[in-house]
């Protein structure tokens, strides 16, 4: 069982001395000061015997939570994020290749010219950004 912070509204307002190989230090160091309320937390997920725990305690207690109201309409929006994401990269990837073959190919000829990559990582993580902006 723990103590509930979140509910309580417990902060690191406590100040103590550090103690160094038993001796009181100049350093000082942040606590956390509980504040006094009857609500205690039990993580039935730790305990090697969670199944009695369960058991015992009401099903309106231990049912799980689910992450999002309408599990296949938040799958479906994150498969389209995805997708577009792995767009993207296929986008990208084919582009370097592009680069790569006309740099070899100009090697080959024995002409070496340079070739000016539009793709370059900062474009790259741009792109990016905005995709996971969009979403």
């Amino acid at each position: 069982m723990q103590h509930d912070c979140r509910e309580a509204k417990c902060t690191a307002s406590g100040k103590r001395t550090v103690v160094q190989e038993r001796t009181e230090t100049q350093l000082t160091e942040a606590f956390l000061e509980h504040q006094p309320l009857a609500r205690f937390l039990v993580n039935i997920h730790s305990f090697h015997n969670a199944h009695l725990l369960r058991s015992v305690l009401p099903r309106s207690l231990t049912s799980p939570i689910p992450f999002s109201p309408n599990r296949h309409a938040h799958h479906d929006a994150l498969a389209v994020q995805l997708h577009g994401t792995r767009e993207l990269k296929r986008q990208q990837v084919a582009d370097k290749r592009k680069a790569v073959d006309a740099l070899k190919k100009g090697a080959e000829g024995g002409t070496a010219k340079r070739i000016r990559l539009d793709n370059t990582v900062s474009d790259q993580l741009d792109g990016l950004r905005e995709i996971m902006d969009a979403t």
